[in-house]
């Protein structure tokens, strides 16, 4: 089995912060603000309280070494339900047009159809 891989993710993207990695628990809304190998810093917005909290070594939801309690006690993050749609969505896109270039149509000109002469 290959070694875990942490999905991507850039500093600055909005993520999902769940206590002890637990997705039976509400999320809190964050912002990573570090990226290592296999862990996020993110500064996680606290509904109950009016500044940040920063949670360092972060591992994400999949991650199997969460299951290990000086892991979980940093919690888990995913992806936001908003992001997963534009990874869908970008996935949609790379998809078409890897489609239209495994089968090129003649290209045409907005308005004329292929047998009219160009003129």
């Amino acid at each position: 089995m290959p070694p875990y891989r942490m999905p991507q993710v850039e500093i600055g993207l909005l993520v999902l912060w769940y206590p002890d990695g637990n997705l039976q628990l509400p999320p809190h809304c964050g912002v990573v603000t570090r990226v290592s190998a296999q862990s996020l810093c993110i500064n996680c917005f606290d509904p109950m309280l009016l500044n940040v909290q920063p949670r360092d070594g972060v591992k994400h939801v999949g991650d199997p070494t969460l299951r290990r309690e000086e892991a979980r006690a940093m919690g888990g993050w995913d992806y936001t339900p908003a992001y997963r749609r534009l990874l869908d969505l970008e996935f949609a896109v790379k998809e078409l047009l890897n489609a239209q270039r495994e089968s090129p149509a003649t290209p045409t000109r907005p308005g004329r159809h292929a047998a009219q002469p160009a003129g």
